[in-house]
């Protein structure tokens, strides 16, 4: 299949304003007949990034912050409470944002929901999954120096609990990644009501796992999720 070359005519940026190296995630509406409208994530980030793709060319627009410095108070759930990462708890810093996602009438961007690579250190902002409604993307401006109002993001821990309840990878939460298979989300979607984590690791046979759970739960505090409400495919 033919490669298509785009022109990046704005570059994306970084938490210190510095261009992104670490992109690792984008999600797109419908496209009219002009341009799409995106959101992207970088790894190492708090921020995603609106993007415009039109005939050829790729432009960064607005910044939107999905995570503080510190813990929201009015995030959904709770981090893990004990975790495995073999050099301990750190502190809450970035997303380590790997995928995005969007199903109408919202974007959705996850963090890794693992120990940091290389470090082996745990830190809670890693495990946030963030809901962004379409019409804050679709209405940003182009202007890449800007940064939206991040009121209307919503963030849950409770992806966590998803991966822990089920039940062929749940002993891989939480371990280190490269040496121990530790649990990594590297893919994201959104169908039919339920959220599908794709999991980079563990592998086990050769075989990958993709996680599926209703992404309504994943947004309410009110019940528990079970084994019951989470089916695993490989």
């Amino acid at each position: 299949m033919p490669a298509r070359i785009y022109e990046v005519t704005r570059p994306f940026t970084d938490d210190d304003g510095g261009v992104a190296l670490n992109v690792s995630g984008l999600a797109c509406m419908r496209a009219d007949a002009v341009q799409s409208r995106c959101l992207v994530i970088d790894d190492q980030g708090r921020f995603a990034q609106i993007a415009s793709i039109s005939n050829g060319t790729v432009a960064a627009g607005a910044r939107l912050a999905l995570i503080g410095r510190k813990p929201a108070k009015d995030t959904v759930g709770r981090p893990p409470i004990q975790p495995g990462c073999s050099a301990g708890n750190r502190k809450f810093k970035d997303l380590d944002g790997e995928a995005v996602a969007y199903a109408p009438p919202f974007f959705y961007v996850a963090g890794s929901h693992g120990c940091s690579r290389h470090s082996n250190r745990f830190r809670s902002s890693a495990f946030v999954l963030a809901r962004i409604p379409e019409g804050q993307i679709a209405d940003a401006s182009s202007d890449g120096t800007l940064s939206l109002d991040s009121s209307n993001v919503e963030t849950t821990y409770r992806l966590s609990e998803a991966l822990v309840a089920a039940p062929q990878t749940r002993q891989y939460f939480t371990q280190d990644l490269m040496t121990a298979n530790g649990h990594n989300v590297e893919g994201l979607a959104v169908t039919g009501g339920k959220l599908f984590a794709g999991l980079r690791a563990p592998t086990l046979d050769g075989n990958a796992f993709i996680v599926a759970v209703d992404v309504g739960k994943l947004f309410d505090g009110s019940a528990a999720i079970n084994q019951g409400d989470v089916h695993t495919t490989r």
